[in-house]
C-alpha cells in the first residue's frame, strides 16, 4: 500500500494542495520552532506543497522540503524557493544535519514494523539537543482511506517507539482533535528533543 500511497499523492496533489491551503498551523509551528535555533536548518519530511516550510522561512529557517511525491516537490518549491529532496524518507541518511525535523501527518504512512526505523533514522539526521515534530491519526492499527495507507496509533504505542529508537532528553505526547468534512478526526501529536 506504500506504492499506492504515494501514487495518490502524486495524482492528486493540486486537488490536496487545495484542499489543506487554509489549514492554520502557525502556533503549532511556532511552539515547535522555539525549539530551533533562529536561523536554523529544518527538514520539512513529508512537504506537500509546501504551506508549513513557506512559514518557517517567512520567519527566517533554512528549510529543505522533502516528499515521494516529485508533483509535490515541485509545488512546494515553486511556493517556497526551498531545495527539495524527492525520495522515500525512510532513505534519509543524513547525519546530524538539521536543527528540527517537521513530519505533520507524514509518518503515520509509514506500517508500524517500519517506525522504529524511520525515527532512527530522523534522529540520526538531527543535531544533539535537535526536535522532531510528527503527527498520526489515533487509533489501534492501521486503515487505507482513497488508496492512502495510514498507521494509526495511541500515545503509549507511539511514545514506546521512539524510545527503542534511541536517547531522548524529552518526549511530550498529546491529543488534539479536529473537524474534517463533518467529521471528528483525533490526532497524536509528538515532540521529541534528541540528547
Amino acid at each position: 500500500m506504500i506504492n499506492e500511497t504515494v501514487e495518490w499523492y502524486e495524482n492528486n496533489f493540486k486537488s490536496y494542495i487545495d484542499k489543506h491551503a487554509g489549514d492554520d498551523l502557525e502556533d503549532l509551528i511556532g511552539d515547535f520552532l522555539t525549539h530551533v535555533p533562529s536561523g536554523g536548518n529544518v527538514l520539512d519530511v513529508g512537504c506537500g506543497g509546501g504551506r508549513d516550510s513557506l512559514v518557517m522561512k517567512n520567519r527566517g529557517y533554512a528549510v529543505t522540503l522533502l516528499d515521494a511525491s516529485l508533483n509535490m516537490c515541485i509545488a512546494a518549491h515553486e511556493l517556497t524557493g526551498a531545495p527539495y529532496l524527492n525520495m522515500d524518507m525512510e532513505l534519509i541518511e543524513d547525519h546530524e544535519k538539521y536543527d528540527g525535523i517537521w513530519a505533520c501527518a507524514s509518518l503515520q504512512h509509514v506500517p508500524y514494523d517500519r517506525q522504529t526505523k524511520i525515527w532512527k533514522r530522523l534522529r540520526d539526521a538531527l543535531k544533539p539537543n535537535g526536535v522532531i515534530y510528527a503527527s498520526y491519526h489515533y487509533g489501534t492499527g492501521f486503515k487505507v482511506e482513497h488508496s492512502k495507507y495510514y498507521f494509526t496509533t495511541t500515545g503509549d504505542v507511539i511514545s514506546a517507539i521512539i524510545k527503542e529508537a534511541g536517547t531522548w532528553d524529552n518526549i511530550e505526547v498529546w491529543m488534539t482533535k479536529e473537524l474534517i468534512k463533518g467529521r471528528e478526526e483525533h490526532w497524536v501529536n509528538v515532540f521529541a528533543l534528541k540528547r
